[in-house]
């Protein structure tokens, strides 16, 4: 029997209150249409039979002078995707987001990052995404995502 094999590793998970319903919320969950509400995003899109996220779907986003490359390896609609990245760096990172309803007009977000280093440069990325990165990271994309919906409701 072989030992285990411990590498640097970080799980965080936050659920957000986005006021919308799961089927307006769950389409920005995409790189292409995350760009909509989040305005530093950039996303290219590499396989996408829809041009859209999809189960298979592959995507890179900018990532200093790499590309973090993005597999979609779930996606149910209105309900569950699943992402897993890797970072130039050394990082593979899972991450699945269940959106459900919570009243009428409002939705459950639970975000899941699991984080793992795979290199010495991705053991210090790991360990620099400490809770209080996390924390910010959620709200920010929490009070964007409401803002955005905020908006169009008022127009």
């Amino acid at each position: 029997m072989h030992p285990p094999v411990i590498a640097e590793h970080v799980d965080h998970h936050y659920v957000q209150t986005i006021h919308a319903p799961p089927h307006d919320v769950f389409p920005l969950l995409c790189p292409v249409r995350e760009k909509e509400w989040m305005p530093d995003w950039e996303a290219r899109m590499i396989h996408s039979r829809s041009g859209l996220a999809e189960a298979g779907a592959v995507f890179a986003s900018p990532r200093g002078t790499g590309e973090t490359v993005w597999y979609t390896a779930a996606h149910e609609p209105d309900r569950h995707v699943r992402f897993v990245r890797f970072h130039p760096e050394g990082v593979v990172v899972d991450i699945s987001i269940d959106v459900a309803p919570d009243g009428p007009d409002d939705s459950k977000v639970a975000v899941r990052y699991r984080f793992t280093a795979t290199s010495d440069a991705g053991t210090a990325t790991v360990r620099g995404f400490t809770a209080e990165a996390w924390l910010a990271m959620m709200e920010t994309w929490e009070g964007l995502m409401n803002q955005w919906f905020a908006q169009r409701k008022n127009h």
